[in-house]
């Protein structure tokens, strides 16, 4: 991170509380605007967060980072929250119920886009080794492009330093509410010169994270999978024996790897290689039953792994009158989940397979996601009154789905009951048997787009800005859906395979493809009233594309009925248009900064996840009524003398639809109010800073609130009232020039808190909860 000559090399960040020993604050510098500028020269809201922010909060996650940042909300699912699906909602913009990231992709963009350095690409990596995290408020459709409706967020590693050799150790021990075994970590960094031009930094870790969710009323399994006998003695009639138990169900781990290589070719040219990897696993949800605590009771538990690796090219080339800028990414995402249906079935589909009296199904997910993304900026270094940035976008994608369900022991069952000599119907009835259902979905898309913003200074004070971004996107969506098992009963038996799809194993196949086309807009201005305060002015767009699902036509997984659905094998791209005001600033001779935000929001034709009335198959459809969120958002740090510090963020948000209408099977009336997000939210922090033996001793607090929040939908499955919750941690840092050694408490009351509800109707409903209280101790080693 470079800073300005008039900042200090550790920098404080926006609503950060970092022991601060002098009379004024000092900035963080970011580049948001793709420009290297501190946060209150930015004419729009953003925070910037600094690494050494992070470290002394004890934020390693993402879940942990937005839980302090009032206006940003997130389905914390823990380890599970892998990459698949992105719930960060910003200013309220989101339809999607919320009932947890999904193990199923979701075919919509996000509404908040997030870059890991230069590349867009959403997983929740494991915060360490971190140069700053900006929040960008408000849609940033011209430099950012598809998925900003809401925001962006901008995940920025440290880079190699070729000036001199450091590095750092760190590990910490802790104990959650509840756990059986202990939580643990260690990562460590080295940064290596190599000459005077070039450099090497390597990062990395493991973090094992505890369980606390106790798993009870588990189905006993044999070698196959099937059920065992609640009575030995009758095969036929016997339901299965749910008499397992599994402690701390949801233990998991995660191990991380970032290398970087800097080379400084000229002293006007500069390359950053990088390497990211990212693995993941976790034994269950975190979630609890209704009405059990941190306890789960479910048929199985539901393991999870995924991986991700992410290299990139970043090469900077001063041009003289401008800078150039390439930034080319590839990824490859790959999750592995296994989810117990069992009581799914049990409550909806037992009719189907003759009331087997122990459905046992289990369904494996496969998801990838395949990406390369380029993209070429220009910006002008002239010292005159204009500035302009120019810009080309290219993204290819490309993702895969796949779904097996099997019933163990039903085939068996089948041939054991009679029912297979009455109906005629031979055994085994599938290959392999005991299949039920199967789905393969392939997605490709590509985006190419021009972009551009051009800034004019009036005076010294005054200046106004406008981009544009002009854009193309191609979605193309093949999806095949099976039921092998239903439709070979039924052909066989009765005649009426139809019934169940098309031949030869039932179900559907649907191919799909759109095209679409669009430009977006900003407009901004700015005004210095002094040398400490700012005003601005802000129109601006965002977007996410359209696209198709594919969904069935045909058998009872019809999801066209004759047409008495909405045509819901495309959607429509949605669009908002945002309108802002704010001012910025420094109060009592710089000790205390301030930002004030007012907004209001137009969102037409919102986009949201839908689950196929029939079918069961996920996809997107666009709402028939627009929505509108209007809010404010306050911001206060600054210091107190040479040892206090403290931090204040607020923010207000009402987002609702504006007029009758339906998405999908649900209805919408006017003033419903949008799901996941609160009305009220907000964050704050004292820090105080002791000598002591020559060193510092930081005493920290910090608590975040939000009020209460809507699930889903009012009348969609997902429907329910979420309450309001306050969490507080604390900490106490005692910092030597090598050494730290921090005593740390998460969840200090120990609130368990749900933070989303799934599957509502059925036995297997549960909520999503919070982390326990968690007290620990950390050790850093910094050495050069």
């Amino acid at each position: 991170m470079r800073k300005s000559t008039l900042t200090a090399a550790v920098a404080a960040a926006v609503l950060g509380a970092e022991p601060l020993q002098a009379q004024n604050l000092e900035e963080v510098l970011v580049t948001a605007t793709r420009r290297a500028t501190t946060t209150q020269d930015v004419p729009y809201n953003i925070s910037a967060y600094s690494g050494d922010l992070l470290e002394k909060r004890e934020i390693t996650t993402l879940g942990e980072f937005v839980r302090q940042v009032p206006g940003l909300s997130f389905n914390d699912v823990g380890i599970r929250e892998a990459g698949n699906n992105s719930t960060l909602v910003m200013r309220g913009l989101s339809a999607e119920p919320g009932n947890g990231a999904g193990e199923i992709p979701n075919l919509a963009r996000p509404s908040v886009s997030t870059y890991v350095g230069e590349t867009p690409v959403y997983y929740n990596l494991r915060l360490t080794d971190i140069d700053r995290v900006e929040v960008l408020r408000g849609p940033q459709g011209t430099l950012y492009g598809a998925g900003s409706l809401g925001g962006t967020l901008r995940i920025m590693p440290n880079k190699p330093d070729p000036a001199a050799m450091d590095g750092s150790i760190r590990t910490s021990v802790s104990t959650t509410e509840d756990a059986g075994d202990p939580n643990y970590d260690f990562d460590a960094m080295f940064n290596v010169p190599l000459g005077e031009r070039a450099a090497l930094r390597v990062s990395g870790g493991h973090f094992h994270q505890a369980g606390f969710v106790d798993a009870v009323a588990l189905g006993l399994r044999d070698a196959n999978g099937a059920f065992l006998l609640e009575d030995p003695d009758d095969f036929v009639g016997s339901g299965p024996d749910r008499s397992g138990r599994k402690k701390d169900s949801n233990e998991g781990s995660i191990t991380h790897l970032r290398t970087s290589l800097l080379w400084n070719v000229t002293d006007d040219v500069e390359a950053l290689l990088t390497y990211h990897y990212q693995e993941g696993d976790t034994d269950n949800y975190q979630a609890e039953s209704f009405g059990l605590d941190r306890t789960l009771s479910l048929h199985g538990t539901n393991p999870f792994e995924s991986d991700m690796n992410l290299g990139t090219l970043e090469v900077t080339a001063n041009l003289g009158f401008a800078t150039l800028t390439s930034s080319s990414s590839y990824y490859e995402r790959d999750t592995e989940t296994q989810v117990d249906a069992s009581g799914i079935y049990e409550d909806a589909f037992a009719f189907f397979y003759f009331y087997y009296p122990r459905i046992s199904t289990i369904s494996e997910y496969n998801a990838s996601d395949e990406t390369f993304v380029q993209e070429l900026r220009l910006a002008s270094n002239s010292e005159g009154p204009l500035q302009w940035i120019l810009g080309a976008f290219y993204l290819d994608q490309e993702m895969a789905f796949q779904t097996i369900q099997e019933m163990p022991g039903f085939e068996d069952w089948f041939d054991a009951s009679g029912l297979a000599s009455y109906f005629g119907i031979p055994v085994p009835i599938t290959s392999p048997p005991d299949l039920v259902y199967g789905q393969d979905r392939t997605t490709k898309f590509t985006e190419a787009a021009l972009f551009g913003e051009l800034s004019y200074q009036l005076t010294d004070a005054w200046q106004v800005t406008g981009g544009v971004r002009i854009f193309e996107q191609e979605i193309d969506n093949d999806d095949t859906s099976i039921l092998p098992a239903c439709y070979i009963i039924n052909e066989v038996g009765f005649g009426a395979g139809f019934y169940c799809g098309d031949p030869p194993l039932g179900g559907s196949s649907n191919t799909s493809k759109d095209t679409v086309d669009d430009v977006v807009f900003k407009a901004n201005t700015s005004y210095e009233l002094n040398d400490d305060t700012n005003v601005y002015l802000t129109w601006s767009q965002g977007f996410r594309n359209g696209g198709v699902n594919a969904l069935p036509e045909v058998g009872f997984i019809d999801e066209t009925l004759g047409g008495e659905f909405p045509d819901i094998n495309s959607f429509d791209a949605d669009k908002v248009d945002n309108y802002e005001v704010g001012i910025k600033g420094f109060l009592a001779n710089r000790s205390v900064r301030y930002s004030l935000a007012a907004y209001y929001i137009e969102w037409q034709d919102p986009q949201a996840r839908i689950t196929g009335f029939n079918s069961g198959i996920d996809g997107v459809s666009n709402a028939s009524a627009d929505a509108e969120s209007r809010g404010l958002e306050l911001e206060i740090d600054g210091v107190i003398g040479e040892r206090l510090s403290y931090s204040l963020g607020y923010a207000y948000t009402k987002a609702e639809f504006v007029e009758d209408g339906e998405l999908y099977t649900a209805s919408i009336s006017k003033g419903m109010r949008l799901p996941g997000h609160s009305e009220h939210m907000a964050a704050g922090s004292l820090v105080y800073t002791v000598p002591l033996a020559g060193n510092t001793l930081d005493l920290g607090v910090d608590a975040v609130y939000r009020s209460d929040y809507e699930n889903g939908l009012p009348g969609s499955p997902a429907e329910f009232t979420l309450d309001s919750y306050t969490t507080w941690n604390a900490s106490a840092s005692y910092e030597m020039p090598d050494w730290t050694f921090r005593l740390f408490a998460k969840n200090l009351t120990d609130e368990n808190t749900a933070v989303s509800a799934a599957n509502l109707n059925f036995q297997s409903g549960r909520f999503v909860i919070s982390r326990p209280r968690t007290l620990g101790i950390r050790v850093n080693y910094r050495f050069n």
